[in-house]
């Protein structure tokens, strides 16, 4: 270790150059844990914060998709002259835009061609609250669709998402309008 030699008066003292002097500030164990205890407190309090905030994006951003859609299957209606659904799977958790093929004479509907067509799964955090038709019918029944018949036959309606925090987005279909609202829980 080095040590300096100060000369006082003919007596020698050693001094240590590793060590502070004494007195100098230096922190205790229970402040350096209190410290820890804030850090960890704060840490909690804006992961549950932000934990809110993903599930609230989710939910707005399946509600946008599931309105692009919409709007997309209302439009192909309207230009094709073709009946097109919006439909969900069993479990509410996906769903597809489908169009109206008559062959052979019974028909039967078949995904659009495209990314419009493929199954959209929504998040985990998110699932179907209800749907209404345009027969006023309103719950969540497994074959479900929201159909877009060029005649008039069904050109209005509304899917509700709902995330795990409780929160309601509508997704509300009238001819020529798609949006999304806010539902008061």
């Amino acid at each position: 270790m080095k040590e300096d030699l100060l000369h006082f008066g003919g007596a020698v003292k050693r001094r240590c150059l590793h060590r502070p002097p004494r007195g100098a500030a230096a922190f205790t164990l229970v402040e350096l844990l209190l410290v820890l205890v804030m850090i960890a407190l704060l840490s909690g309090t804006l992961a549950v914060g932000l934990a809110g905030r993903q599930d609230r994006m989710a939910l707005r951003t399946s509600a946008e998709d599931l309105a692009a859609v919409a709007r997309y299957g209302l439009r192909q209606a309207f230009l094709r002259g073709t009946v097109h659904r919006l439909a969900f799977d069993a479990t509410g958790s996906a769903y597809r835009l489908e169009v109206f093929c008559p062959s052979g004479g019974s028909g039967d509907y078949a995904p659009v061609a495209g990314s419009a067509g493929r199954w959209r799964n929504f998040p985990s955090s998110v699932r179907i609250g209800g749907l209404s038709g345009p027969d006023g019918r309103h719950g969540w029944e497994s074959g479900q669709v929201l159909v877009f018949d060029p005649s008039g036959g069904g050109f209005c309606g509304s899917v509700e998402l709902v995330n795990r925090l409780g929160a309601v987005l509508a997704v509300e279909v009238a001819a020529p309008v798609v949006g999304i609202a806010e539902v008061e829980s």
